[in-house]
């Protein structure tokens, strides 16, 4: 599916504007269950629009807020980041600290 990813997204935000009010809405969950964040401006776009239906522009400004609130989660840790935070520097040796490792205090 990512591969596809561009083409689904654009197809989903063009749909609230072609299709039923129930369209419109399953798009814009769908939109929202996908993490496209790149259709957030459509998405303003269309909870502002006079013309949406109130159902569309309710739905649409959820998945807004939605999608707002996962932009600012932190980015997961890269397995490289996990490798080094495990990884015990080489000048924590025994002979430095005299027998007793610094992380066993």
């Amino acid at each position: 599916m990512r591969e596809y990813r561009e083409e689904i997204v654009g197809a989903l935000v063009r749909m609230p504007n072609t299709g039923t009010v129930s369209e419109a809405i399953n798009a814009a969950q769908l939109l929202g269950e996908l993490w496209a964040f790149d259709a957030l401006p459509a998405l303003r776009t269309k909870a502002k629009a006079l013309s949406t239906p109130e159902k569309v522009r309710k739905v649409c400004l959820e998945v807004i807020a939605k999608l707002e609130q996962l932009s600012r989660l932190p980015s997961p840790a890269m397995a490289t980041e996990i490798d080094t935070i495990y990884t015990t520097p080489s000048c924590y040796n025994d002979r430095i600290f005299n027998g007793h490792h610094p992380q066993s205090r």
